[in-house]
């Protein structure tokens, strides 16, 4: 069987919370099959080894490149590695109880290649495996014995593919058939795991590091609503017939939902339409016997569109409603399984997760029936642990968190990814909206701080520059998302508490803002920047830049230069570097100075570039943010952005991620408008949507990370928690409730949290807040503060 796991397994493995360095690594060795394959070729090889053991737990480390599946008995215990890539390559550590007796240990092992998804980073295919104490030389790679048998029934469909930007690796036909049929030898070396050091050379292969993630999550999709049905195999992008929508009567479709066996006769199609009803993101698999010759194809979509078109690499597609499915067509992407039919039950699953809403189903048989025992959807995702809580009595706006709490989840991994359907790359603009929306529901940094890590990483690949996704295969350099680096920086400074963490970037921090200083001119602009100047997917704007006048200035770029700079100078004064925050603080006035003296307007609004007759709310948001230096200039540039947007139409609109920024200028202004220009979000309800979109309609992803930050407003502008100072060692809460009568809200802070309970009437704020001990702060409201202390603070304003 390609992947077998027919049955959950009984072992109790665990990762190991924290994992160091360890003695069994440096005699380990990365081991392959004899000859390998055809040079650049996609190889998928099971690495199996069996023993004798006593009984007792074992302690192990596993990576692989490029991905592994390890079971053990025949069950599923672990995947991996975590994505990295090679100078930071990651393993992680296991213990398994195992009882007394014989036990097979097997991991499957691929390597795609240029074919891999984009965010899988290889140096050459390889396994390790390290194990400690009595089970070192029965399972250490390069000491113990290993077989490796090349798996020739996983063949990848590299024609089968979205438009556009789709880097989510290939699809695959899994002939059952062919299981076994590779040729089986001893796996030998091809690396050290460890090697050593001479004369000061730098390894020039995986420079291993143990992850510091938790296991994901892997639990079975059970939760199906079947939608359609019909007795043909429906074509590829084909159009959903009205014949086929069902209505409550029985079908083999709705057995297959719930569960139960399904079968399909002899030389016949079928096709079956099942809905999650929400985003979900699983490695697909299905349970069969019988069926020799049949071919059993699973394909995902979203949701299903009307008409769709190719537009600056993006697939983007008119959806509407997203509950209705008749007479629009199914743009998926999945893969086809052909089981052996040999007799017995088999398990057939593609070794790479999937996500989407919508199911479709199709089955043609050959000479034999085919049972279909079940649906085999095994979801995966980081598992986050929501500790907050936020309550109000607006009900739709409970609905829009809901689907952003659904969004965000969608997005986090074994990092955080812009969309899991189409790219599951990180960038660093939509990782730092992620991580502050991750930090509302939970105190676990892990992710954060991976995300800064190997972003800093990325510069000694990208010239200095970081990259704007990494891990990645392929490189991009997005000047713009560089700076956003740098407050993904400053955020973890003051939402988190680890200043050991802060002053191991600092030097990327320091490099980063030097790059920039190279191409500053003396009249306080940026220019000449390389890489795509990339801000956000602004319909006004060509492929998502801002206008910039004839020599490439562009205020977006500066004000977010001068952010950067801000934010540099905060960092710097934590780590006790006063000199060279006063110096960033230098640049930031003169870059500032130069889009106040160009940009500025007779109407008080700040314009995109000098002399170019253009407005944008990303320029008016910055331009609070980064220019105005009181709450009251502020205010009256977000008022005056308002009415001119309302009455002329002419300022191009922020988008779901961009708007991000513009709560943020509401935050410092006290400006209500956060609350009407929630009202996209509260269409998407209207619309069906589960999860938050990327940009304005028509779009390419229903499941978008950056989209997801209501829920941080929620928390962190409406309730108004924030960080007092670094190490969020205070706490501020401002509340701008707008017109909600009350709200109530649970915020984690360490061990602990911040509980709010106000209540809002006339002007006035009644209410309680309570803090942990440890932490005190201020209470702001109508432009007067007052001390909060922990414990029971009674609020009455």
């Amino acid at each position: 069987m390609p992947i077998s796991q027919v049955a959950p397994t009984s072992l109790l493995c665990f990762r190991l919370p924290s994992v160091v360095d360890s003695s069994a690594l440096p005699p380990a060795k990365w081991i392959w099959s004899q000859g390998g394959a055809s040079a650049g070729q996609p190889q998928f090889c099971r690495f199996t080894t069996a023993f004798e053991w006593e009984g007792g737990p074992v302690e192990f480390y596993v990576t692989a490149d490029q991905r592994f599946v390890l079971s053990i008995n025949g069950g599923i215990v672990a995947r991996g590695p975590d994505a990295g890539a090679p100078e930071r390559y990651y393993y992680s550590g296991y213990r398994v109880d195992l009882p007394p007796g014989r036990h097979e240990w097997s991991a499957l092992v691929w390597w795609l290649g240029d074919l891999a998804p984009y965010a899988h980073v290889s140096q050459r295919p390889a396994f390790l495996l390290a194990a400690e104490g009595a089970a070192h030389p029965l399972l250490t790679t390069g000491i113990a014995s290993w077989i490796a048998s090349h798996c020739a029934e996983f063949i990848p469909v590299i024609e089968r593919k979205l438009p556009g930007a789709h880097f989510i690796g290939p699809s695959y036909l899994i002939d059952g058939a062919l299981a076994g049929e590779g040729e089986a030898s001893a796996a030998v070396p091809v690396a050290d795991a460890r090697p050593e050091g001479v004369n000061g050379r730098l390894p020039v292969q995986w420079v291993l590091q143990p992850s510091e993630l938790p296991e994901q999550i892997h639990s079975e999709w059970s939760h199906w609503k079947a939608r359609a049905e019909g007795g043909e195999w429906m074509a590829d992008n084909g159009k959903m017939r009205k014949e086929w929508i069902l209505g409550g009567e029985r079908s083999l479709a709705m057995e297959l939902a719930e569960g139960n066996e399904v079968v399909i006769e002899a030389h016949r199609e079928w096709t079956a339409l099942l809905d999650a009803e929400t985003i979900i993101t699983a490695y697909p698999g299905i349970e069969t016997s019988g069926g020799r010759g049949a071919r059993i194809d699973l394909s995902w979509a979203e949701s299903l569109g009307e008409a769709a078109e190719l537009k600056e690499n993006n697939f983007l597609v008119e959806k509407g409603h997203r509950d209705e499915i008749a007479g629009k067509f199914f743009y998926g992407f999945g893969d086809t399984f052909a089981p052996a039919g040999s007799g017995g039950v088999e398990f057939l699953q593609v070794p790479w997760w999937r996500a989407g809403r919508y199911l479709l189903v199709r089955v043609r048989t050959a000479d034999h029936p085919l049972v279909i025992r079940r649906l085999a959807c095994e979801q995966t995702g980081y598992p986050v642990r929501s500790r907050s809580r936020f309550e109000c009595p607006d009900d739709t706006l409970g609905k829009v968190l809901s689907l952003c709490d659904r969004g965000i989840r969608a997005s986090c991994h074994e990092m955080y990814s812009d969309c899991p359907a189409f790219e599951q790359l990180m960038y660093a603009g939509d990782a730092r909206v992620e991580a502050l929306v991750h930090r509302c529901l939970e105190t676990d940094d892990r992710l954060a701080r991976k995300a800064i890590q190997v972003f800093n990483d990325s510069r000694h690949k990208g010239g200095g520059w970081t990259w704007s996704r990494y891990p990645a295969r392929v490189g991009q350099v997005l000047p713009v998302f560089s700076l956003i680096w740098v407050l993904m920086v400053d955020d973890f400074l003051h939402w988190r508490d680890d200043a050991a963490f802060i002053k191991s970037q600092l030097t990327g921090v320091r490099a980063t803002l030097d790059i920039f200083e190279d191409f500053l001119d003396g009249d306080g602009w940026l220019r000449g920047l390389p890489g795509w100047h990339f801000v956000d997917w602004c319909p006004h704007w060509q492929n998502g830049v801002p206008p910039s006048d004839a020599s490439g200035r562009r205020a977006l770029v500066n004000l977010f230069y001068v952010l950067a700079l801000q934010a540099g100078a905060r960092i710097e004064d934590a780590v006790g570097a006063p000199a060279r925050a006063g110096y960033l603080r230098t640049l930031a006035d003169k870059a500032g100075a130069a889009v106040r003296m160009g940009c500025s307007a007779d109407d008080g609004l700040f314009r995109d570039a000098p002399g170019v007759d253009s407005l944008s709310e990303h320029t008016q948001a910055l331009a609070a943010l980064a220019l105005l230096k009181n709450r009251q200039e502020k205010r009256a540039l977000l008022e005056t952005t308002r009415r001119v947007a309302a009455e002329t139409h002419k300022i191009a609109p922020a988008s779901y991620y961009f708007m991000h920024y513009l709560f943020e200028a509401c935050h410092e202004a006290a400006s209500d408008w956060l609350h009407d220009r929630l009202s996209p979000w509260r269409d998407l309800l209207a619309r069906g949507l589960r999860t938050p979109i990327e940009a304005a309609e028509p779009c390419r992803s229903d499941c978008h990370g950056w989209a997801s930050h209501p829920l941080f407003h929620a928390y962190a502008t409406i309730a108004g928690i924030r960080p007092g100072s670094a190490g969020f060692s205070s706490v501020i809460v401002e509340p701008l409730p707008g017109r909600l009568p009350g709200l109530e809200a649970d915020f984690p802070w360490r061990a602990a949290s911040i509980s709010l309970k106000l209540g809002f009437a006339g002007g006035s704020v009644r209410g309680e807040v309570s803090l942990p001990n440890g932490l005190s702060g201020e209470f702001r409201w109508a432009g007067m503060s007052y001390p909060i202390r922990p414990g029971l603070n009674v609020i009455k304003y």
